[in-house]
């Protein structure tokens, strides 16, 4: 089965208070308060408390799509996207950014993720050339960080899809996800009308398994929940799960005021 690459979400598509056209680009952003998971479902080693603390932290979410005028291919002559999330973590702050071309869907060029310490100096630096280096990408593979974000252009009409989730050049996972429910959800920003989509992994990537364990395994796996808001343009309201792959510290990343 072909997995395509993610759908090019459209910021205009109904209201969006977050969104203006600023030089060749329609910028959106978005706040969210991010906290620890108070039940973790994955074991895992690091501490999601340690890393966002007790109280939470305050994060950004930026999208960027070039709208074809000029200023918005930096002279590629192409539609671009970018993802930069921000999350500040007492004295260190954590940047990472997507980097794709836009044309028949979401296809990743590049991938940065830095983390400064005190004084601003970088302690941890990623700088991730996706078409280059000896491994090819699947057309429909994305940083793990960065799913919930980038499949928000997808239908949400209930039929499972998978695509591909990048940790690392020698760690990619197939994940699938579909919507399980719709209803009201109250998040810092309000209440809105959502759908719930899960996300788990394929554990048929590690143990042969056969369709009927899989499908009687599903509501037992730990998954990765996420709330679209139903209306578009489908802004993420609310995600828990490992910040990363499974035994990542586990938050709950929920849309605020600016």
């Amino acid at each position: 089965m072909t997995i395509e690459p993610f759908r090019v979400p459209n910021l205009l598509a109904g209201p969006n208070p977050g969104a203006r056209r600023v030089d060749g680009w329609i910028e959106e952003v978005q706040y969210y308060v991010v906290t620890p998971r108070p039940k973790p479902k994955f074991k895992a080693v690091l501490s999601a408390d340690a890393l966002f603390g007790r109280g939470g932290v305050r994060s950004s979410v930026t999208t960027r799509i070039s709208d074809g005028s000029d200023g918005g291919d930096g002279g590629a002559g192409e539609r671009r996207f970018e993802l930069h999330i921000t999350h500040q973590l007492g004295d260190y702050k954590l940047s990472e950014t997507l980097m794709c071309r836009a044309e028949q869907g979401l296809h990743v060029t590049r991938f940065q993720r830095e983390i400064e310490g005190t004084g601003g100096v970088p302690c941890r630096v990623e700088d991730v050339q996706w078409l280059d280096g000896p491994l090819a990408m699947p057309p429909a593979a994305y940083p793990e960080v960065t799913l919930p974000f980038v499949m928000r252009g997808q239908p949400l009409d209930g039929k499972a899809r998978s695509a591909w989730s990048w940790t690392n050049d020698r760690m990619m996972a197939r994940v699938y996800y579909e919507v399980r429910r719709r209803g009201p959800i109250d998040v810092p920003a309000g209440r809105f009308e959502a759908a719930e989509v899960w996300m788990y992994p394929d554990l048929n990537d590690w143990i042969s398994l056969g369709s009927l364990v899989t499908r009687l395994a599903k509501p037992l796996i730990p998954r990765y929940n996420i709330w679209f808001e139903s209306a578009p343009p489908h802004r993420v309201l609310r995600f828990e799960g490992p910040y990363g792959p499974p035994s990542s510290p586990e938050i709950v990343l929920e849309l605020c005021d600016p």
